[in-house]
């Protein structure tokens, strides 16, 4: 593994941990109910979406059981449609 695709999985793995560590004893409804911590949450969702962009050919093709297109795709989501993501609440 590349060093550069080295540091963009630590970093990945850190804001994974920073999304564990703001949602940790919460259920879906208090969640949902948070607005500072769905902020949050999507702000990092997008910030690993961004990494996971920056991967190489190389590495995505040695982890092809990962699926980076689906991480860069929440990415797109999380970003594009956060107003359709507060809509969850009702459903």
């Amino acid at each position: 593994m590349k060093i550069r695709d080295e540091q963009i999985v630590k970093k990945i793995l850190s804001e994974i941990d920073v999304i564990e560590n703001l949602i940790v004893d919460y259920t879906q409804e208090l969640f949902l109910d948070d607005e500072k911590t769905k902020r949050a949450v999507c702000m990092t969702l997008i910030n690993i979406g961004e990494l996971a962009k920056s991967i190489t050919d190389e590495l995505r093709s040695e982890t092809a059981y990962i699926s980076w297109r689906g991480i860069s795709g929440m990415r797109d989501v999380t970003a594009h449609k956060y107003q359709t993501l507060n809509k969850l609440r009702s459903v």
